[in-house]
């Protein structure tokens, strides 16, 4: 497991940055040399762009057609859905992450909030 967060001040609206986050995850379970991974989030619209063939015009779209290049590298690679309110981890983990200037990676570890968060959600 893997966790990052990559502070970006440019971002236009919630599902942009949705998308943005999705493409980070895939880049850097790619990275870590994952051939299999399941990238979950909580914007529905993300994930379904993500399942469809058809071309999306939308400002999301240059990074939806991003995400799909970088997923021909792996033999498994699903996303999936998790309502924010199911997934507490994943907002803390945005909420911390605010707290730096600069990307960081978290390798089988976060902050200790998103720690308790975790144990949490796994409940």
């Amino acid at each position: 497991m893997a966790a990052g967060s990559y502070p970006n001040s440019f971002v236009p609206n919630p599902e942009v940055a949705e998308a943005l986050a999705c493409r980070h995850a895939v880049t850097l379970a790619m990275e870590l040399g994952f051939h299999r991974a399941q990238i979950e989030g909580d914007s529905l619209n993300v994930n379904n762009k993500l399942s469809v063939r058809s071309c999306d015009r939308s400002l999301t779209g240059p990074i939806i057609r991003d995400i799909k290049r970088i997923k021909r590298g792996f033999r498994d690679l699903s996303f999936r859905y998790s309502h924010r309110t199911t997934n507490m981890t994943a907002h803390l983990m945005a909420k911390e992450g605010r707290r730096f200037d600069s990307t960081r990676i978290w390798i089988k570890e976060s902050p200790d909030p998103v720690e308790a968060a975790a144990r949490a959600d796994r409940i």
